[in-house]
C-alpha cells in the first residue's frame, strides 16, 4: 500500500494518500467478480483461440491464520490467478482435533 501511495500523483501528503487509495480498494463493487473477471475473459479472447487448450492448476497454501484456495492460469511458465478465496477453517482435512 505505501509504495502504490508513493506512486500517486497527488500533491497532498503521504499519510493522506494511503488513506484514500485504502478507501478506494474497499469500495464494496470492487470485487474479483465484477473487476477482474471481465478484464481475464477479454484478455483470454484476445490471446488465444477457443479450441486452443489451456492449463489450469488449483493449489492450496496456508500462510500462519489464513487459508487460502487459488485457481490459476498456466502460461508462459507463469501462474496467472483466476480466482482465491480464504477457507474459513486451517489446514486441508476436515478431521476435528
Amino acid at each position: 500500500m505505501e509504495e502504490l501511495a508513493n506512486q500517486f500523483p497527488q500533491k497532498i501528503l503521504f499519510e493522506s494518500r494511503r488513506q484514500k487509495l485504502q478507501r478506494f480498494l474497499s469500495l464494496p463493487h470492487l470485487t474479483i467478480e465484477r473487476i477482474w473477471w471481465p478484464l481475464f475473459t477479454y484478455w483470454l479472447a484476445k490471446n488465444f483461440e477457443p479450441t486452443e487448450v489451456l492449463y489450469i492448476a488449483i493449489d492450496r497454501t496456508q500462510w500462519g491464520l489464513v487459508n487460502l484456495i487459488v485457481v490459476s492460469l498456466i502460461y508462459d511458465k507463469r501462474a496467472i490467478p483466476i480466482y482465491f478465496e480464504v477457507l474459513p477453517k486451517l489446514g486441508n482435512t476436515n478431521w476435528d482435533r
